[in-house]
């Protein structure tokens, strides 16, 4: 993916977090929350990264991220649109195609990212949205179509007066982008009455234009939970480590009660061992074939 750059927005202030430390280094299961996104665009394949901070968390990123990415400090924070801006002016003219993704995100599968790549590729999209279907949207910006199914804009969450007349269709924060079209369309956003630039703004203006815009669904419903708050990130997390232990158990580990056990993300257990009742295993921990691990039991590697 040569002609590809990835964009991670990371430089959110996250003061819903009632936190010193940045939002998005907050850990899900052992691991800080932008150590997943990256994660899911090696594995895609997607070398050039470039992370959006700002100035107060940029060290602090930068210290649990290293230099494997590119660092773009958002000085003057004006919002989502302000952010990309800046990414764009250090781009040289080779990288054509742009996957923008918010480090707050974490449960976003590889196989909902590969399918958003595709589709934007194949069908010579000017861009391409992730989408889901959801009950709530208390955080999320709803999805707005014309009768014959065409996006015609982004509703933020905060502008919804009647959820009742609103799709339940809603945009997930990550999206493809033509480049070109992409800073074309960011020299023509207009600042919000909070001073910001909104990226979501640019499907608007591409549904005036008649351009070609594209959405896929994620791939499983808690895709579309995001972290703004602690009680989210219980939830993440609560939804992360059930993915962790049946991953283990279908790999011939045997879980006596998965709701006692608590298993970080980084641990390797081999196979015919068996975790008893409140067992806790963290950090990079290794455990070896035909174990028994618990009751009652802490491990940190």
């Amino acid at each position: 993916m040569d002609h590809w750059a990835a964009v991670i927005m990371a430089a959110g202030r996250g003061s819903r977090m009632q936190s010193n430390v940045p939002k998005v280094l907050h850990t899900v299961c052992g691991k800080e929350m932008i150590l997943y996104s990256l994660e899911k665009l090696s594995n895609l394949g997607i070398d050039r990264v470039i992370v959006v901070v700002s100035e107060s968390n940029y060290e602090s990123i930068k210290n649990v991220v290293g230099e494997r990415v590119e660092y773009v400090i958002q000085g003057d924070p004006k919002g989502t649109g302000g952010a990309v801006r800046a990414v764009l002016s250090s781009l040289e003219a080779s990288i054509e195609h742009l996957l923008v993704h918010g480090a707050d995100m974490p449960l976003i599968s590889d196989i909902s990212l590969r399918s958003l790549i595709l589709s934007h590729t194949n069908n010579d999209q000017q861009i391409t949205l992730l989408t889901s279907e959801i009950i709530s949207s208390a955080d999320l910006g709803c999805v707005l179509r014309s009768d014959q199914g065409d996006i015609l804009s982004i509703l933020e969450a905060s502008e919804l007066v009647d959820e009742n007349h609103i799709s339940r269709e809603v945009n997930l924060g990550t999206y493809c982008f033509d480049r070109n079209f992409l800073q074309t369309s960011l020299g023509k956003l207009n600042i919000r009455q909070n001073g910001e630039l909104y990226l979501t703004d640019v499907v608007q203006i591409a549904g005036i234009q008649n351009a070609c815009i594209g959405s896929v669904y994620a791939q499983e419903s808690n895709e579309t939970l995001g972290v703004n708050n602690r009680v989210q990130l219980s939830m993440v997390e609560s939804v992360q480590r059930q993915i962790i232990l049946e991953r283990l158990m279908m790999n011939g580990v045997t879980i006596r009660d998965p709701e006692t056990v608590y298993v970080d993300i980084d641990v390797n257990i081999g196979t015919d061992t068996t975790i008893l009742p409140n067992t806790m295993i963290l950090g990079g921990t290794k455990i070896g074939d035909g174990c028994v691990i618990g009751p009652g039991t802490t491990i940190n590697g």
